[in-house]
């Protein structure tokens, strides 16, 4: 059970082979749901450690992209994950990573074959700076 200051499941995604991939937030966890037997849930073993995990979003069917940002009392760098999988998302390895600078990135989404990743600086908004008017959509693109 989460504290009142903690984040529970944030990101979703619907995989074509009838299940979902869901994100909890603190911990960087991620689980299958499959939607035949929703209290089968299985947690996605990924042996590299991922601190948050906010957006996802499923390139291919054994791919898998999600972001980590970080509270303001969080040290860790925040980045984008590229994930995959050969046992149909019982389990995943990072495969690349991207850092994207103190921007506070939440969400992913492709479009016409680019992706990009939206810009929130809530990390400012959350360490009490009101002033904060910027946000945006970057493109990113893994190397392989």
């Amino acid at each position: 059970m989460n504290s009142p200051n903690n984040l529970g499941l944030n990101g979703i995604v619907i995989h074509p082979n009838g299940f979902l991939i869901v994100a909890k937030y603190e911990g960087g966890e991620l689980y299958k749901v499959p939607l035949d037997d929703p209290e089968s849930i299985i947690k996605v073993g990924i042996p590299e450690n991922i601190p948050t995990i906010d957006g996802i979003l499923l390139s291919e069917s054994n791919e898998l992209y999600l972001v980590s940002n970080a509270l303001p009392q969080m040290t860790h760098k925040e980045k984008i994950f590229k994930l995959r999988t050969s046992d149909n998302w019982s389990s995943a390895l990072v495969q690349d990573k991207i850092f994207t600078g103190r921007n506070f990135p939440t969400s992913l989404i492709k479009i016409k074959g680019q992706f990009l990743y939206l810009k929130t600086f809530l990390n400012k908004l959350f360490s009490g700076d009101s002033n904060v008017r910027e946000f945006g959509l970057e493109k990113f693109k893994f190397q392989n």
